[in-house]
């Protein structure tokens, strides 16, 4: 598998992790993450996340070879305040060696080794981090040889608002540049000198999702420069031809200018590494940081109108319910059923002396009265009495057929108070109490000590 873009790529890329690099000696492989970076001697993340360290308890030397095909080529540490002796060569001829690494002249045509040994001299030892070579002019190089390095004033790389001098993209510039991969990354790098205000924009593979991203400088007057970071890496694709968009939100009118980009892209044809932003699925609506919302602002919004119909839903239900359960307790009035009256209320006759029942307590209605326009009326109608059934259990004779009898509901009585019955007679009780006499009433009750 060829690596490369619509025209050879100016470098290539070569982790600290590629299978590629041979290490001899107390060498160990230490992958970053915000939690241990500090921790690791790091002011910033290394490229890819991986850095190589060596043991300088162990006073044996420590090396790596690494074998290519290219004019230059050049191996980046980070930077430290480490003097340990560094041995930089390539085919046995010493290379120029910095604080930060070192690197070549130009180189000839044809294969070259590069071999690095460090032999440990106090306790802030180098840290080893990646290769950078430039390939020969229509040279084949496989996947397995590195990634494509490309600065972002590449003629490769199409742009606008691009400044060609130092490769900085100003905002409200756009990158397009069409790459053969799997996946690329888009690296930053932070100048202290440059805007402090973010600055927003998205990015975009084959026409697709709109992906959202922020530039913020984290560089210091203390740190003046911070090594490229990872700004963007693209999920994995089919291995094929693949078109990158990018852009810049504008500067706000009348407002301060915002972060510019100095930038670098990697594509990688054989390397797998994590999306960042994670969320492929990040999607803007807009080139503009307030022109819409953002996909958090959307999905809350559907969440709550969908916890809103929740609530409504549950309220219909339990008003519902509470319906059913009155419904089930109350009935209406004219429902009610009255089994102990009749429909003819009593003539109002004073003859009679009233009659009430014997036992404490009144009965539970008051008497119907009415009085007729005739006396011929009043003259024909018997007169109606009311039976008071005692709870006994007995059935008591009535003693005078001849009499209308309207049943009243039953009275009760204590049990101390119960006699038993031996001949049916006629008592009237009177009780003075609060309760609406009933006119003419026949009480059925036992007579005590008969």
């Amino acid at each position: 598998m060829t690596s490369s873009s619509s025209t050879s790529p100016r470098y290539y890329f070569v982790d600290d992790s590629s299978s590629e690099i041979e290490y001899q000696g107390n060498w160990s492989l230490t992958t970053v993450t915000s939690k241990n970076y500090s921790a690791a001697g790091l002011s910033s993340f290394p490229m890819y996340g991986t850095v190589h360290t060596y043991d300088n308890d162990d006073l044996r030397l420590a090396n790596l070879t690494f074998t290519f095909d290219g004019s230059y080529i050049e191996v980046r540490f980070v930077q430290s305040a480490s003097n340990d002796n560094m041995v930089c060569t390539v085919d046995g001829k010493s290379l120029l060696s910095a604080a930060n690494g070192c690197s070549s002249t130009t180189l000839g045509d044809g294969k070259h080794t590069l071999f690095l040994g460090v032999k440990p001299g106090s306790f802030n030892s180098r840290i080893f981090d990646y290769i950078r070579y430039a390939p020969h002019t229509n040279a084949n190089t496989t996947a397995e040889q590195g990634d494509s390095w490309i600065s972002i004033g590449d003629d490769l790389v199409k742009s606008t608002k691009l400044s060609a001098q130092n490769a900085v993209l100003s905002p409200g510039g756009t990158l397009d540049f069409e790459f053969v991969g799997t996946s690329m990354s888009l690296y930053m790098a932070s100048v202290n000198s440059d805007s402090h205000i973010s600055t927003h924009g998205f990015y975009t593979i084959d026409g697709g999702e709109h992906v959202n991203v922020t530039l913020d400088n984290a560089a210091t007057r203390l740190t003046s420069y911070i090594y490229p970071q990872t700004l963007i890496q693209t999920p994995l694709f089919p291995y094929g031809k693949h078109h990158f968009h990018f852009a810049l939100d504008p500067s706000p009118d009348g407002g301060e200018e915002t972060m510019p980009l100095r930038g670098t892209i990697i594509v990688q044809n054989a390397t797998i590494l994590e999306a960042i932003p994670e969320a492929m699925s990040s999607i803007s609506l807009s080139h503009t940081s307030s022109s819409s919302p953002g996909l958090g602002g959307i999905i809350g919004g559907t969440l709550a109108v969908v916890f809103i119909a929740v609530i409504l839903l549950y309220s219909a239900i339990l008003r519902q319910r509470r319906k059913s359960l009155l419904a089930r307790h109350f009935v209406n009035e004219e429902e009610l059923i009255h089994p102990f009256f009749s429909g003819r209320a009593p003539r109002n006759d004073n003859s009679r002396r009233p009659a009430e029942k014997r036992s404490s307590g009144s009965l539970g209605a008051q008497p119907y009265v009415t009085t007729s326009n005739s006396s011929e009326t009043q003259h024909n109608m018997r007169t109606p009495r009311f039976r008071v059934h005692q709870d006994s259990g007995e059935d008591v004779i009535q003693p005078d057929q001849a009499v209308e009898i309207v049943d009243l509901p039953p009275t009760y009585e204590g049990i101390e108070t119960r006699r038993r019955f031996t001949s049916p007679s006629l008592a009237v009780a009177e009780e003075d109490t609060a309760a609406t006499t009933v006119k003419n009433p026949v009480v059925l009750s036992w007579q005590n000590g008969q």
